[in-house]
C-alpha cells in the first residue's frame, strides 16, 4: 500500500511541474560546428530573453557539419542541414557575413526555450594553406 502511495505522489508531483510550466534546464553541451555565416544581426538583449540591458549580436549559421567537444553531448549534431542562430555578447564584426566559419558553441536554457552562444570561432580561409593560422574570432 505504501508503495501505491508513493507512486500517485509521484506522479502527482511530475502532473504538476507539466501544468505548472516547469522544466529542468538543458545539460551541459558543447559543439564545434562548421558553416556558411547567413544572417548578421545587432540587437537588443531583452529581444531574446536576456535580462540585463546589453547589445548582442547574431550570426545564422548554416551548419555543414558538427563535432562533439569531449566530454560534452553534441546537442546541435541533428542540425547539419539547417541553419541555427548562434548569439554573442562579444562584438562581431559584420565581415563575417558569407564566410564559412568554425565555431565552439554551448546550447543553454530548458524545454521551453533555448539559446545558442558563441565561445570561440575561427574564420575558415577557403583555399588556403591548412598550415598557415586563421585569424581567430570572439572568446566567451
Amino acid at each position: 500500500m505504501r508503495s501505491v502511495a508513493r507512486a500517485v505522489l509521484v506522479l502527482l508531483c511530475v502532473a504538476s511541474c507539466c501544468v505548472l510550466g516547469q522544466s529542468g534546464p538543458i545539460v551541459p553541451n558543447q559543439s564545434q560546428i562548421r558553416g556558411t555565416v547567413v544572417l548578421y544581426a545587432i540587437l537588443d538583449a531583452e529581444l531574446v530573453g536576456v535580462a540585463s540591458r546589453q547589445t548582442l549580436y547574431k550570426l545564422g549559421v548554416f551548419i555543414e557539419s558538427t563535432e562533439t567537444v569531449a566530454p560534452y553531448p553534441n546537442l546541435l549534431a541533428d542540425s547539419v542541414g539547417s541553419v541555427v542562430e548562434v548569439l554573442s555578447k562579444a562584438e562581431l564584426d559584420p565581415c563575417l557575413y558569407g564566410k564559412i566559419v568554425e565555431m565552439e558553441v554551448r546550447v543553454t536554457g530548458d524545454e521551453t526555450g533555448q539559446s545558442t552562444w558563441l565561445l570561440a570561432g575561427t574564420l575558415v580561409l577557403t583555399g588556403s594553406d591548412p598550415s598557415v593560422q586563421t585569424p581567430s574570432f570572439c572568446l566567451e
